[in-house]
This record gives structure tokens, C-alpha cells and sequence, in this order.
């Protein structure tokens, strides 16, 4: 769009994450498309990890990334 923000932006904004799966060893969480995967230095505080962190406690790793516009499963250890 012209003011710079992803038209896909206000589609995260109304589809929080959801989780798939948890156990001891991992979570899978439902990406909304629109949202990061992982904080950037221009959208810190606004990612998937961030969420996943404040949820599940600091210690949890991404094991593997989507591009913003991509919906679909991602995997934390």
C-alpha cells in the first residue's frame, strides 16, 4: 500500500495465533498471514516469536521461519 504498512497487516491484527500442539518438547502454533515470524529491528514487539515467548516463557526457539504474507504451521522447541 502507499503508506508502507502490508495490506496483510490488518489481517493479523484480526486472527490471533492459535496452538496446534504442545507438550514438553515443542509447540506448534497456527501463523496468521500479515504477522512476522521473527522480531525485526522496524516491528520488535509485534512477531510471532514475541507472542509465543510472553506465552510459553522465554526459553522457547524457533525452529524454523514463514514470510509474513505466509499462513501455516510453525514449530518452537
Amino acid at each position: 500500500s502507499e503508506s508502507g504498512r502490508s495490506a496483510l497487516a490488518s489481517e493479523a491484527a484480526r486472527h490471533e495465533p492459535g496452538v496446534l500442539h504442545e507438550d514438553a518438547s515443542l509447540v506448534a502454533v497456527d501463523k496468521p498471514a500479515g504477522m512476522t515470524t521473527q522480531a525485526t529491528p522496524a516491528r520488535a514487539g509485534e512477531s510471532l516469536w514475541d507472542w509465543a515467548r510472553s506465552r510459553f516463557g522465554a526459553e522457547v526457539r524457533l525452529v524454523h521461519r514463514l514470510d509474513r504474507e505466509t499462513s501455516g504451521v510453525v514449530v518452537f522447541g
